[in-house]
């Protein structure tokens, strides 16, 4: 079972597992998929990777030349000062 974070945002919450993160609007889900996740980690593990929209697979990452990194679906906003 990998590390579990939990970061409430203006809409909703990021949880992070391990190095992967996935963002929830809905608490319920939320609760109710972390608590799968308690249950039986390898296969919640295995359903989100299977059906991730921006999923990258190990052998991507290992086979892209030094120096290029895989896409990633982050996005930082600041905000500017006057």
């Amino acid at each position: 079972m990998e590390k579990v974070e939990i970061e409430t945002v203006l809409n909703g919450w990021i949880v992070t597992v391990g190095c992967h993160s996935v963002v929830f609007d809905n608490k319920k889900k939320m609760l109710k998929e972390l608590s799968g996740y308690l249950d039986d980690p390898d296969k919640v593990t295995a359903r989100y990777t299977e059906t991730s929209i921006n999923r990258h697979t190990s052998q991507e990452i290992d086979n892209a030349p030094i120096g290029v990194r895989v896409p990633s679906t982050k996005l930082i906003v600041k905000k500017q000062e006057a």
